[in-house]
């Protein structure tokens, strides 16, 4: 929770000074969950359907600062899991950027 509330925090303090692009591993599961609340934005392509916390409390990260997810919005190619081991595979890592941005990016 402190980690959400730590970048959140750092997302409001940098938004005003330009385009954000933020990447890492959040150990976030997502699922099918949505990360924007405008209907006109392309829907994602899921291709892990499991929900953790960490994925819920990202989510409501990325509703409250008004950024979204660039995994699974654009070539099915290029949309894959981003863990793989022994224990399985996972979506966990993760590019996000302010929901105005998205048409820049059109290969992710």
């Amino acid at each position: 929770v402190e980690f959400f509330e730590t970048l959140r925090t750092q997302i409001m303090l940098f938004y005003p000074l330009g385009d954000l692009i933020i990447c890492g591993d959040f150990n976030a599961r997502t699922g099918n969950l949505s990360d924007t609340d405008m209907p006109h934005l392309p829907k994602r392509q899921v291709v892990d359907s499991v929900v953790n916390s960490h994925g819920r409390q990202f989510i409501d990260l990325l509703l409250d600062s008004h950024m979204i997810m660039l995994n699974g919005r654009s070539d099915p190619k290029y949309n894959n899991f981003t863990s793989i081991s022994t224990l399985g595979r996972a979506v966990v890592d993760y590019v996000i950027v302010p929901q105005s941005t998205l048409a820049y990016f059109s290969n992710f």
